[in-house]
Formats: C-alpha cells, sequence, structure tokens
C-alpha cells in the first residue's frame, strides 16, 4: 500500500513539473507573439506615415519594404526610423532607398562583383 502511495504522489509531483514547463513555453510564445504584434504595428503606422507624404519614390520604398520585411525585426524597425527621419528632413532621398536603386547601383546586389568564395548570395533589400 505504501508503494501505491508512493508512486502515485511520483505521478503526481512529475505531472505537476510537466504543467509549470508547458505554462512557461506558453506564456514565452505569449511574449513573443506580443512582441512581433508591436513590432507589426510600429511599422504599419510609420510606412502608412510615408506614404501620407504622397511621392512617388517614397511609395516606392513602402512597397518595396512591405515585401522585403513583412515581420520586421528589431534592427529592421531601427533601420526603417533612421529612413523616416530622413525622408522628413528631405523626401527626395526616398529614390535612394528603394530596391531598383540598389539594384542598379550596388556592385554587389546587381551581381557585378561577387565573392570567389561565398556561403550566401547576397540579398538586395530597400534601406538604407
Amino acid at each position: 500500500m505504501f508503494q501505491v502511495i508512493v508512486v502515485v504522489l511520483l505521478f503526481s509531483i512529475s505531472l505537476s513539473m510537466c504543467s509549470r514547463d508547458e505554462h512557461e513555453r506558453m506564456m514565452e510564445s505569449a511574449e513573443a507573439q506580443r512582441i512581433d504584434y508591436s513590432r507589426q504595428e510600429s511599422q504599419d503606422q510609420i510606412l502608412a506615415e510615408l506614404i501620407a507624404m504622397d511621392d512617388f519614390y517614397v511609395t516606392r520604398f513602402v512597397a518595396d519594404w512591405r515585401d522585403a520585411y513583412p515581420k520586421p525585426t528589431g534592427e529592421n524597425l531601427s533601420e526603417l526610423r533612421q529612413i523616416e527621419q530622413s525622408l522628413k528632413v528631405d523626401k527626395r532621398r526616398a529614390m535612394k532607398y528603394t530596391l531598383d536603386y540598389h539594384a542598379h547601383n550596388d556592385l554587389a546586389c546587381g551581381g557585378i562583383v561577387s565573392a570567389p568564395l561565398s556561403f550566401s548570395d547576397p540579398k538586395c533589400a530597400p534601406g538604407l
């Protein structure tokens, strides 16, 4: 009888520990989702303000940015904030942030210059 009680007690303790681990994983997942949502909201707000500038190249940059970064990272948002400040000063700078500009003027992005040994393919992206 004593052995049965010990087994039941050990089983309930292990079940309790599993529940805590599962709860912690759920909380971490919920926090990650909240951060992702917050970043997405921030990006959407910045891009909406940029579109309100009503400029061809700014609009082109916004479209390029949305395609390149549908789920922004913290680093992407920092870069976007820098670009936003730059464009508020002079929206003519937007042309240099577009994907077309980088493809035609960035030697590595346009494929003109490449590393002889590289484990990654240079990615053309809008931005700085």
